[in-house]
């Protein structure tokens, strides 16, 4: 009887430690998925917090290891975009904005910082060009208005600066950016 105990308790003991190593390498459906998820999204915090202290170039590289998660690929496009245009990297910020303003064509973010980065670069007639079709999309937005200003004083456009700076103060009369725009073009 000893011996049957003995087998059995051995059997029972052999089926236990299979059940075990099976359960512990058991693939739970959509696992996988949950980890990546959780992955990335604590890299895009890492990334928050070194665009947070200005470290830029760090940031750049946990967002790209944060876009493993597609549902934070278009975040982390424009959070690289930012973070290249806060390092003065205007000729590779440029592919992030258009590949995200092909997604959303009317994003006025998106298509003011795209000229912006022109202006940056030096094509001010391009950005003025754009800035006036922005401007006339958007009449009531205060940052096209003075950014336009702006980019006609830089091309030495005076009169034409002038003219926009009077629009701005008829358009914007409480402005936070009239006086210093009088102070930079002299009015």
């Amino acid at each position: 009887m000893t011996k049957r105990i003995e087998v059995l308790f051995l059997l029972f003991l052999f089926l236990l430690t299979s059940c075990m190593s099976i359960s512990q390498n058991a693939v739970v459906p959509g696992e996988d998925d949950v980890l990546k998820h959780n992955i990335s999204s604590e890299y895009f915090a890492i990334a928050s917090s070194y665009r947070d202290a200005k470290n830029y170039k760090k940031a750049v590289e946990y967002y790209e290891m944060a876009m493993l998660n597609d549902s934070l690929k278009n975040s982390c496009e424009y959070e690289i975009g930012m973070c290249l245009v806060r390092q003065k990297d205007w000729n590779k910020a440029v592919p992030y904005f258009e590949k995200l303003l092909e997604r959303d064509p009317e994003n006025l973010s998106l298509q003011s910082s795209l000229v912006y980065i022109e202006a940056m670069r030096g094509n001010l007639s391009k950005a003025e060009s754009s800035y006036r079709d922005l401007k006339e999309k958007y009449p009531k937005n205060e940052r096209l208005a003075k950014n336009l200003i702006l980019v006609l004083w830089a091309e030495k456009k005076e009169k034409e600066a002038v003219e926009e700076l009077k629009s701005f103060e008829k358009n914007f009369p409480k402005s936070e950016n009239l006086e210093t725009l009088k102070e930079k073009i002299k009015i």
